[in-house]
């Protein structure tokens, strides 16, 4: 960690120079430092710690000349130095606003000795980064101007006769393409640094992170999904030994569309011309886990219109898009209660003008049994939905109270657009 305390005395403010003499950092010292040397020409600042100093804080106090500054992201807070790159430390000229830089070197003596400050885990993109801290042996990397050696670092697993994989990442301990090491319970982590060469006495844990996924450039809220199209999946991290299926459901059919692996952020798919236009529970599936569901229309028609979403929750904390598809199984609602539904496309206005009346929503059609009851929406709304600028209008409709138990199928009357097919779930009257 480094803090900085500046030495300069308080005195009256001089006149602006046209010039200031350098250099601008007349002293420095550093509490419990074996050895400190400022290079004005290199503009590097040296510093030695012995072995018996264990801190990974350090302080600098400086003496500045007048009218300059330091400037630094937090340069008066404490930050790491160990196995990190060299510190830049920016000093400002107060009147031309130009800075003077100066690059910090650590070298902490000692026998190298560092923890894993959590489990190893996969990145959306399939590398690792290693939270290693160190707690003796090591400042900055390189530690000196002079020196060109790198941290080499190794993941392997020999158990399981996986190769190693160096550090090949932006940062010193991130590992490219480490994907193919999952999933293991018996990583070797070690690194070496000029002459000392370190490993990790116990086994790592290599798991994959949540899997985020979504197809790419369409939204529930804007979009519906066409036929023998070329979409993409994204999000990651998919594994290539893995086997990624989508699951298209209604009502009456299901689809299971194999995909096609990109990389570890994207599958490829198309969904086959046979499939009947509707409203369908997407699930994507890596292997039998489910790893993302959605509800969106499918057909090549874009005026096509239906759900976006049914529920049943009607306190004020719940906003339309706050909620997910939940499970495939029936909605559950009984006789007298309210259901909501948001409509695909959706109903939204600018909040500083215009407004949707209760005429533009559709009714809503249940049937089952040879029962068949239509329902009169009653508008609502959320001013929440996106940054505030709009609001989102949707409908509630009050179930009949003689409404008899069963299965109903959902179907919306718009007075514009007729019928719509199904919702994708049924709605349960118990």
């Amino acid at each position: 960690m480094l803090g900085f305390i500046l030495g300069c005395k308080s005195e009256p403010e001089p006149a602006k120079p046209s010039a200031l003499e350098r250099p601008y950092l007349r002293k420095l010292t550093v509490a419990g430092a074996k050895e400190v040397t400022l290079d004005h020409t290199a503009r590097t600042i040296q510093i030695v710690f012995p072995a018996t100093y264990k801190s990974d804080e350090m302080e600098l106090v400086m003496e500045l000349i007048d009218g300059v500054s330091v400037s630094h992201t937090d340069p008066v807070k404490n930050f790491g130095f160990r196995g990190f790159r060299p510190i830049p430390l920016l000093i400002l000229n107060n009147y031309s606003q130009q800075y003077d830089t100066y690059t910090i070197y650590v070298d902490a003596e000692g026998e190298m000795d560092a923890y894993l400050r959590e489990d190893l885990f996969l990145t959306e993109n399939g590398t690792v980064v290693a939270p290693i801290v160190f707690t003796s042996g090591i400042g900055t990397v390189p530690e000196r101007p002079s020196e060109v050696e790198e941290m080499i670092a190794w993941l392997g697993d020999t158990k399981n006769a996986k190769p190693a994989i160096r550090n090949t990442g932006s940062g010193l301990f991130e590992f490219d393409n480490a994907y193919n090491l999952v999933p293991s319970e018996s990583i070797d982590l070690s690194f070496k640094y000029k002459e000392q060469n370190f490993q990790f006495k116990e086994k790592q844990k290599l798991t994959q992170w949540i899997v985020r996924v979504a197809i790419d450039s369409a939204s529930t809220w804007w979009n519906s999904l066409s036929k023998n199209v070329a979409m993409n999946v994204g999000g990651g991290c998919f594994l290539p030994q893995n086997k990624y299926e989508i699951k298209l459901q209604n009502l009456t059919n299901v689809t299971t569309i194999q995909t096609e692996y990109k990389g570890t952020q994207q599958l490829g798919f198309k969904i086959p011309d046979n499939v009947k236009d509707g409203n369908y529970y997407v699930g994507i599936y890596e292997g039998s886990t489910l790893i993302s569901k959605s509800i969106f229309n499918v057909a090549n028609d874009p005026k096509i219109r239906g759900f976006q979403q049914v529920w049943t929750e009607t306190t004020n904390d719940i906003t339309p898009i706050a909620l997910d598809a939940g499970r495939f199984e029936p909605i559950v609602s009984s006789a007298g209660k309210e259901i909501n539904v948001n409509p695909y496309p959706m109903f939204t206005a600018n909040v500083s003008g215009g407004s949707i009346t209760a005429d533009k929503l559709p009714k809503l059609r249940l049937s089952a049994n040879g029962s068949a009851y239509e329902l009169e929406p009653k508008m609502k709304e959320d001013r929440r939905f996106g940054d505030g600028a709009v609001v989102l209008y949707y409908a509630a409709y009050t179930l009949p109270g003689n409404i008899a138990p069963g299965n109903y199928a959902m179907r919306l009357n718009f007075r514009d657009g007729g019928v719509t097919e199904p919702f994708c779930k049924f709605l349960e009257i118990k």
